[in-house]
């Protein structure tokens, strides 16, 4: 039972920063250092997270770690390669040095969050109390 307990909490993380991400964006977005496509993709994939987060717990009850924990263990390693190259495509490279890249930084390090949390969680060792 402490089991489950612990990985609700991570998973309840996880969806956490996944939620925040286009808050975050939103507000990059108000003051000019992100674009509008960027803020709608980052609310698709901040949905997405949520599901698979929901999910994974969901998954946990029946006793197995199966699809929806690799989902959520693997699902934001594209957002850390997808972003700087959308980024730079979009303002040019020196558009992006110049103001974007802390919109990057910030998403990026996001997505690296949740995937540490979802490697947490996905290779939790149900044994160890």
């Amino acid at each position: 039972m402490n089991f489950l307990t612990k990985t609700k909490r991570i998973y309840f993380f996880y969806m956490t920063l996944g939620l925040l991400s286009p808050a975050i964006l939103g507000v990059y977005y108000f003051y000019g250092m992100a674009c509008g496509n960027a803020v709608r993709g980052e609310t698709a994939i901040a949905g997405i997270s949520a599901v698979l987060g929901f999910l994974s717990i969901m998954e946990n009850k029946r006793g197995g770690k199966l699809v929806a924990h690799w989902a959520a263990f693997l699902f934001p390693v594209p957002v850390i390669f997808f972003t700087p190259v959308n980024m730079i495509i979009k303002w040019g490279l020196e558009g992006f040095l110049e103001m974007r890249l802390v919109a990057c930084v910030t998403i990026v390090g996001l997505a690296a969050a949740q995937i540490a949390i979802g490697a947490r969680a996905l290779f939790l060792n149900r044994d160890v109390q």
